[in-house]
């Protein structure tokens, strides 16, 4: 009677549509996963699937030690008794495949064996002849042997093997070994020998619980005779193929194809919610020290903030949508926008017969296209999955992006295929539902938003105001006609090659202008906190040095932004310079493709005290992308963290001062054995770092792995990852503070509002009140001594350690500052 009472007051409303949607949802994801499961399947890689591995633990420990007993018999030379496993003639047992079960220890063997057994009875559901499973394993058995003798011959052997195969598998392997190796490991009866053994073996350990709790077999071997012909098949029992099945779709219900609402999200509290009827946790993934410590938390001012953000509406610029399809009919492949084709594969010459230089350039370029064509594939499959979600919500006037949380307080929408965060073409074509009446300062903003999204953004904003109006002929054809022109393409690129550009958001803004009292009053505009990461040192710090590197002085409409990037970039130039003529290689081969562009993400990521290893892979990369020569990428990319490090405490001397006294902090907790917990700012919210060393083990093999993960609270911490990783937390906990407060403040005042970590929005009219809201809330957030209150909370939560003083602060006025600062955000 309920549900039917229910039914009635729903029917035809919103809501109803809603409950349908997160309905869907729930469907879509079952079978989204499905057909990842039906891959798995179909790729022989059934074990690896979570349900599939579940039994394979279960039956891993029994199995392993049926094998170990095994090999302690075949050490000892002990007679044992024909088990039947193979009816062939000749010798069989110890004798035969004793000698290659010595060269593998119980785990890899055990381990490929439940992982070859599975694999095969998931793809053939009615049976698999007992042998040809018998010989998959004892093939697997000698690819692992000999994969080992290619390792152990030199890393020549293992070379030439990653180049001429797409993937190393047992069967490759195996192929490569005969063609290379003098003396490789291969039988194929002792395979099959082998293989039998170990299937007899898991016939008898292998069980299942049924129905009533009750232990029964797994896999059994049946005779089947077809005329005069006997054939032993291997299947697995239907409870076995039960349990697989149950685990696939409860994993699948648990993986909902999340969209946007077409309802106000419901309002969040302990219990949780956000959807209707979706389970949508706010903070994923949690350890059980995390979960204690927001059980015991007051987190209304955090659920206050989050329903802020979960408040925003949003619609489609359905032009901009338009514009998107046409391009993905004709091809795509530009705009960021996927090839709807794969690149074709690369011709052999014939001279790669007799040259190896010819052979390995052929080699490693058609690697290259392989490996872009899979991406693309991927890419594709996104890319109609975001039109798809257009297509199901042109229907609405409106949709709102419920939000989730992160461990630091970071906030990103559930959303799956379709939100603000996503990307430049997704950011185009979305825009406020709510708008807000064009003002002549809004005029302003909507051109200064306009060239930030060409690129323009490293000039005064009357300059990049007067580039619009310079431009304006250009930018209307833009509008009327983007088919036809393709001056928006170029959106950013000329100037910044490491970067993506925002041609999609150059268009929307391009529209706006054209419009703009109506899509100019409904278009998100964006602006930036100026180096983020180190504004938050500078204001820790009151470093005034530190605080002009990053805008956060006065300045007027007609000057110049400061360019923290640009800074460290003109720090590093002679000293590069100077080793360069000095001799130093690295140095040579890079002082002349030094740039701005190339160290502008290591730098960023400094601020968030990125690892070596880290800066090291953003720079190899970007010097690839560069032309240096292959054999000297690691190289120069070593030479250039140091630099980088070095530059950017040189123009941002509150970086170093902050980060050690923080990493000083951290030293003491983690020697006591400690996990590292503190409370953000303002809103108290616990921030508790996961990092422990969970019992854990990873069996490996070429048929397969096996994980074993024992997550307990009693585990001892990541003592190096703890320490690298607080200065970072604390600074991401400080500007994710920052924009949830925004956040809230902006509701409370009428204002649209939405962001992207240090990137805030709002429509042009409101951008002015916004930029208020956002320097109170960074004031409010630095006026107290932020470092001394950190260190009284550690204090008090870990009495018996003893915490260095904060480092002295500077006379920088922040708040006297920040409000005549004009490009500290923008």
């Amino acid at each position: 009677m309920d549900a039917t009472l229910t039914q009635s007051v729903l029917s035809g409303t919103l809501y109803e549509h809603q409950i349908n949607l997160e309905t869907r949802s729930t469907r879509d994801g079952v079978r989204m996963y499905r057909e990842q499961v039906a891959h798995a399947i179909r790729r022989g890689e059934a074990g690896q699937l979570k349900s599939a591995e579940r039994l394979l633990l279960y039956w891993f420990t029994d199995l392993r030690r049926a094998v170990r007993r095994e090999l302690r018999g075949i050490r000892n030379g002990e007679h044992a008794p024909n088990p039947g496993y193979l009816p062939v003639k000749g010798p069989r047992g110890r004798g035969v495949y004793g000698p290659v079960l010595l060269c593998l220890d119980p785990d890899r063997l055990a381990v490929l064996t439940l992982h070859t057994a599975v694999d095969h009875c998931l793809l053939n559901p009615l049976g698999v002849k007992f042998t040809k499973v018998a010989y998959e394993i004892g093939a697997a058995i000698y690819a692992e042997i000999n994969l080992e003798m290619l390792t152990a011959d030199g890393p020549e052997l293992m070379r030439a093997l990653t180049e001429r195969v797409r993937r190393i598998t047992v069967k490759n392997v195996n192929w490569h070994a005969k063609r290379t190796l003098e003396d490789p490991a291969w039988s194929k009866r002792v395979a099959i020998h082998a293989g039998a053994w170990l299937l007899w073996a898991l016939l008898n350990t292998s069980s299942v619980p049924d129905k009533k709790g009750e232990p029964t077999g797994a896999f059994y071997k049946h005779l089947q005779r077809r005329g005069r012909k006997t054939t032993g098949l291997l299947w697995m029992t239907r409870r076995a193929h039960e349990l697989i099945d149950d685990g696939n779709e409860a994993r699948g219900r648990l993986r909902p194809l999340y969209r946007p609402m077409v309802v106000p999200p419901t309002k969040w509290a302990k219990g949780g919610r956000g959807y209707m009827r979706l389970h949508a946790p706010l903070v994923g993934k949690l350890t059980q020290t995390q979960r204690e410590a927001l059980d015991r938390a007051d987190l209304q001012p955090t659920f206050e903030c989050i329903d802020a953000l979960n408040s925003q509406d949003w619609d489609q610029q359905a032009e901009i949508v338009g514009t998107v399809r046409a391009v993905w009919r004709q091809g795509g492949g530009i705009l960021h926008l996927p090839s709807r084709v794969d690149t074709p594969k690369p011709t052999r010459l014939p001279e790669c017969d007799h040259d190896e230089e010819a052979d390995l350039r052929f080699r490693r370029e058609a690697v290259r296209i392989r490996k872009n064509n899979i991406r693309l594939k991927g890419e594709r499959k996104t890319t109609e999955l975001v039109l798809n979600e257009f297509s199901i919500f042109e229907r609405y006037e409106r949709f709102w992006f419920p939000h989730r949380l992160d461990f630091r307080l970071r906030n990103y929408p559930r959303p799956q295929y379709m939100n603000h965060q996503i990307g430049d073409m997704l950011r185009g074509c979305l825009r406020f539902a709510t708008p807000a009446p064009m003002t002549d300062r809004g005029y302003a903003w909507l051109k200064i938003h306009a060239a930030n999204c060409y690129g323009l953004d490293k000039v005064s904003f009357n300059a990049r105001i007067a580039w619009v109006d310079a431009n304006w002929e250009l930018l209307m054809e833009c509008a009327r006609s983007p088919l036809k022109t393709d001056f928006w393409h170029n959106a950013d690129k000329p100037r910044d090659p490491n970067e993506w550009g925002a041609p999609w958001q150059f268009l929307a803004a391009c529209k706006a202008l054209e419009r703009p009292e109506e899509d100019g009053a409904c278009l998100p505009v964006q602006i930036d906190g100026s180096n983020n990461g180190f504004q938050h040192y500078a204001a820790l710090a009151l470093d005034e040095k530190s605080a002009r590197a990053v805008n956060m002085t006065p300045a007027t409409w007609n000057d110049d932004p400061e360019d923290s990037y640009g800074d460290v970039f003109r720090v590093a130039q002679p000293v590069v310079g100077r080793l360069a003529a000095g001799g130093h290689h690295a140095a040579s081969l890079v002082a002349d493709i030094l740039s701005r562009a190339l160290i502008k993400q290591p730098v960023m990521t400094e601020g968030y005290n990125v690892t070596d290893s880290g800066m090291f892979k953003q720079l190899r990369l970007g010097l690839a992308k560069l032309g240096v020569p292959r054999e000297h990428v690691r190289e120069c990319a070593l030479f250039l963290v140091q630099i980088v490090r070095d530059s950017s405490s040189e123009v941002c001397r509150a970086l170093a001062v902050v980060r050690d006294w923080l990493e000083a902090c951290a030293n003491p907790i983690v020697a006591k054995g400690y996990h590292i917990e503190f409370e953000s700012e303002i809103l108290r919210f616990p921030v508790v770092q996961p990092y422990r060393r969970y019992e854990k083990k990873e069996i490996r093999t070429l048929a397969g792995s096996l994980h074993t993960l024992l997550e307990e609270e009693s585990a001892k911490i990541r003592v190096r990852k703890h320490r690298q990783a607080f200065p970072p937390n604390f600074i991401h906990s400080l500007d994710a503070t920052h924009m949830l407060i925004t956040a809230r403040d902006c509701r409370a005042r009428g204002l649209n509002f939405a962001g992207v970590h240090d990137s805030y929005w709002t429509s042009a009219a409101q951008v002015d009140a916004m930029r208020t809201i956002i320097d109170d809330g960074f004031i409010e957030i630095h006026t107290p001594n932020v470092m001394q209150r950190l260190h009284d909370g550690l204090s008090r939560r870990y009495p018996d350690v003893e915490f260095p003083p904060p480092p002295p602060r500077g006379d920088f006025d922040l708040a006297g500052n920040l409000r005549r600062a004009p490009y500290a955000f923008h």
